[in-house]
């Protein structure tokens, strides 16, 4: 099959990359996780959500573990010049087919890209934040809770965002309710207490989510629980905090025009507690 690119015909060879159902459907699904000094953490986490969701969308064994991933990765930082901090992206794709039933081997590309250093055990500046109606949470619909190649409702919910001025869009659910950020898991402070979304919500199971759930589950204080967040619920909290592989902690500062605490106790507390659990990851 031949194809007309930038202005002439070209064979299938030339177009063979442009054939791969991750471009032409989006068919695929991605993570990226931190890298510190060459080291990516929690890859087997990573994976294994990966995996679980490619699965889970008919693309199947995804033909690659996180021995190979650990060690792809250290050959990439050495390629990149040896950054102290990297953001690396596990993209997998459904292979090379055109048609609602095509498909083939699926194809996995891993890429790396530097991070601005940033100081052990420090809060992200603040973040001002803008509830957006470009892109809504269905928690019924089978991509929801996956990271799929499919992300332009994502897109389209940070461009939202950025035309009121805020740095980041809230998504909400089909049914109203709050469910997170436009590239992040959502937290609040509220009367003493760590809430999240529940997954039943269609939210991201995201790694950091789970080390936060984790972490709190172990002390007295802030108590921790899954739950339903109405937009009232979010409006009427002490802190709204944002959490990221790539962050982790983002504090919200301005939610619609309310503004909060940032960061909050809660928030410097998990930073100091998520950092040196990755400390000791990496080590």
């Amino acid at each position: 099959m031949n194809a007309w690119r930038d202005g002439r015909v070209v064979s299938a060879e030339e177009h063979a990359a442009w054939l791969d159902r991750g471009r032409l459907l989006g068919h695929g699904v991605f993570s990226t996780l931190l890298v510190r000094a060459g080291d990516g953490l929690y890859i087997e986490a990573h994976m294994a959500r990966l995996s679980g969701s490619a699965v889970a969308l008919g693309i199947g064994d995804i033909g690659i573990d996180a021995a190979t991933v650990r060690a792809a990765t250290r050959e990439l930082w050495r390629t990149e010049g040896e950054p102290t901090r990297a953001a690396l992206r596990i993209t997998v794709s459904a292979g090379v087919g055109r048609g609602l039933d095509g498909g083939g081997e699926p194809s996995v590309v891993l890429s790396l890209s530097a991070l601005p250093d940033r100081l052990p055990g420090v809060v992200a500046p603040s973040v001002c934040a803008a509830t957006v109606d470009a892109h809504r949470i269905d928690p019924r619909a089978a991509m929801s809770g996956h990271k799929t190649l499919s992300w332009m409702p994502w897109v389209l919910a940070r461009k939202a965002a950025r035309a009121v001025g805020a740095d980041v869009g809230v998504i909400t659910t089909v049914d109203g309710d709050v469910a997170c950020s436009d590239a992040a898991n959502l937290f609040v402070v509220r009367d003493g207490e760590l809430l999240t979304p529940a997954l039943d919500r269609g939210v991201l199971p995201g790694i950091t989510r789970a080390r936060v759930l984790a972490l709190a589950s172990r002390v007295d204080s802030p108590s921790v629980r899954e739950a339903r967040l109405e937009p009232g619920e979010v409006a009427a909290a002490d802190e709204v905090i944002l959490t990221s592989s790539l962050g982790p902690i983002a504090p919200v500062g301005r939610l619609d025009g309310r503004p909060y605490e940032a960061p909050g106790p809660v928030a410097r507390w998990l930073a100091g507690c998520l950092e040196e659990d990755e400390r000791l990851s990496a080590s």
